[in-house]
């Protein structure tokens, strides 16, 4: 009985979702005295103009948030930012909420949000040429 048990709770266990954090590749993008910005190196999906990423913020006090960020790159260097979903963790992984937000903020000249936006772009922009089929 003993056998089956811990049988039936090892593959109960296989069938339970990773951490959140397993399957990303986490690539430092930038920080300051408050915040640390990484950004998962595998989730860039470009859907004509708009970036699809994956974020990670850790707040100086060792709580983040996992943001589903969409950027959207317009004619004439205007950008906007929309955070599709941000679930947000206390400082031991513990979950503590998430919510959603269908609003596009414009990203003002020289903020940090600018300083994202470009190098998610650099980061990105052999993706948008491949999803975009054009030609290196």
């Amino acid at each position: 009985m003993k056998k089956v048990f811990v049988v039936v709770t090892l593959l109960f266990s296989l069938f339970l979702p990773l951490s959140h954090c397993s399957a990303a590749d986490w690539y430092w993008i930038l920080s300051d005295d408050k915040k640390t910005v990484y950004v998962d190196r595998s989730s860039g999906i470009w859907d004509g103009m708009d970036l699809h990423v994956g974020l990670k913020v850790v707040k100086a006090n060792g709580e983040y948030s996992l943001i589903n960020l969409i950027a959207r790159y317009e004619s004439g260097n205007e950008i906007y930012l929309q955070n599709s979903t941000v679930f947000v963790y206390d400082k031991n992984g513990r979950y503590i909420l998430h919510f959603s937000d269908d609003n596009w903020i414009e990203v003002k000249p020289n903020t940090a949000g600018q300083v994202l936006a470009f190098k998610l772009f650099e980061l990105y922009q052999g993706h948008f040429k491949r999803d975009n089929k054009i030609p290196e």
